[in-house]
């Protein structure tokens, strides 16, 4: 069994990880889904951001305690793959440090999105983020770069 996180705002795929709003948890087995839950990322910052009062540009936790956060219940949650758009390279390696793969430098609807992965199209250049070529499609794993696991099959 495994467990993907997709980063989510406002039914897309968020443009950064560090700004998501929610995660979409996507828990497969045998190339399957078996559920899916939604988990909002706003609760973490613990004030009113939940009351519409949330500025993510300003906010005194965009920064290094709020991706310790996020990164911690990332873990917690047990995920496996983590689909976002960009990603600094902080985050990024936090993330795998957390023995967590990512698919960075995605952007599109939420739901195109997951079918690709499931359909093992997310590799292609219609889910890239605009201006980043072809970057991390070649199943290079640095940070902020995605990776193709398990021969391309993600689900």
């Amino acid at each position: 069994m495994s467990r993907t996180a997709v980063t989510i705002w406002n039914d897309r795929i968020s443009p950064v990880f560090e700004s998501a709003g929610k995660i979409i948890v996507i828990e497969t087995a045998e190339n399957r889904e078996i559920s899916r839950s939604e988990w909002d990322f706003r609760v973490l910052h613990g004030s009113d951001e939940g009351n519409g009062h949330y500025d993510r540009f300003f906010s005194p936790h965009f920064g290094g305690a709020l991706v310790y956060k996020k990164v911690e219940k990332l873990r917690e949650l047990g995920i496996d793959l983590l689909v976002c758009g960009a990603i600094s390279n902080f985050a990024a390696r936090l993330v795998n440090s957390a023995g967590i793969e990512i698919i960075g430098w995605i952007s599109g609807n939420k739901e195109e999105v997951i079918k690709a992965l499931r359909g093992n199209t997310i590799g292609n250049a219609d889910f890239l983020m605009p201006g980043c070529g072809r970057r991390g499609r070649r199943g290079r794993s640095g940070p902020g770069r995605g990776r193709l696991r398990h021969g391309g099959n993600f689900f």
